[in-house]
């Protein structure tokens, strides 16, 4: 009965140290036990019933502890998935494109695609964004549209924007600071102002009058 001993003994050692997990797994693996010595009869607690129900009751604790565990997980799981779906649906708003929400992207308007695009990217949360040439194959309506979103952006999701683009007059409609590049080299930096009056941006992008 030696085991049943150190039980007993754990048992006060966990009451004295406040272990509840512990006092309580000890607490019921003690009462198991008697359960047992009953059903079996006076005389039969020993060591090998004893380790036999020890191990029952460790089994059965582990796997109520699993499924607590997992339900945590699971309940972590919903709860993110909450709040994705708060920044998503802030988003959707955000570009208009609700009447569009169940329909496939590529059946989708060419200007509707890149807001989708840009709805995927701002979906990651980004602190800085990088747009290559978004309004690439654009109309005139579309790039208005989605020149009024990236503007937008930083005011409502305080996102800073680094926008790569050779339209000239979208790039100077909508920019804070505009640097200019010619071949690898940098020709202009400054305000847009300063930089559309740059003899070198004149001459490289806007043309020169003869």
């Amino acid at each position: 009965m030696a085991l049943y001993d150190r039980i007993q003994s754990d048992l006060v050692q966990a009451r004295r140290s406040r272990d509840e997990l512990g006092l309580s797994t000890l607490s019921l693996l003690k009462s198991e036990l008697v359960k047992a010595s009953k059903e079996t009869g006076a005389g039969e607690l020993n060591d090998e019933l004893v380790q036999r129900v020890a191990r029952r009751e460790v089994k059965k604790r582990e796997e109520a502890i699993e499924v607590y565990r997992k339900a945590g997980r699971e309940e972590s799981a919903e709860r993110e998935e909450a709040e994705q779906r708060i920044v998503v649906e802030r988003i959707i708003d955000f570009l208009e494109i609700q009447p569009f929400r169940k329909i496939q992207v590529g059946r989708l308007p060419y200007g509707l695609q890149k807001r989708v695009d840009l709805g995927r990217a701002l979906a990651m949360e980004p602190q800085v964004l990088l747009l290559d040439e978004p309004m690439a194959g654009m109309n005139v309506e579309e790039k208005q549209d989605m020149s009024r979103f990236i503007l937008d952006v930083n005011d409502e999701f305080g996102t800073t924007i680094v926008l790569i683009e050779h339209d000239m007059g979208v790039v100077m409609d909508i920019s804070d600071r505009v640097v200019v590049l010619d071949y690898g080299k940098k020709i202009g930096d400054g305000l847009p102002e300063q930089v559309r009056n740059n003899p070198e941006v004149i001459s490289a992008y806007l043309g020169t009058v003869h």
